[in-house]
């Protein structure tokens, strides 16, 4: 399983994936997308829509950095995919306690 990434990566995931949906994905969508998972790999600018574009991207590099969205009139944002390992004491710090 691969490391969860740190604060500094998502942001870099978010930032490139991000410019590659205003860039080379958003002028492909129609009205028929509206609220439709996008999967990115921010390394190569691959991308999947639908429903398990997260679970075809990961299949398709295990090892990619995916920025995941739902196309929409602003776009819902989420790194990664299934497969990030979480260690319980990270639990424990997002829930705050």
């Amino acid at each position: 399983m691969r490391r969860r990434p740190t604060h500094e990566e998502m942001m870099e995931i978010g930032d490139l994936g991000m410019a590659i949906y205003e860039r080379d994905i958003d002028q492909h969508l129609t009205d028929d997308d509206h609220g439709k998972l996008i999967a990115i790999d921010v390394d190569t600018g691959e991308w999947v829509l639908g429903a398990d574009a997260v679970r075809a991207m990961d299949a398709n590099n295990p090892n990619a950095r995916i920025l995941n969205m739902v196309h929409t009139v602003g776009p819902t944002i989420g790194f990664g995919g299934s497969s990030f390992y979480t260690k319980p004491e990270d639990t424990a710090l997002a829930s705050g306690r």
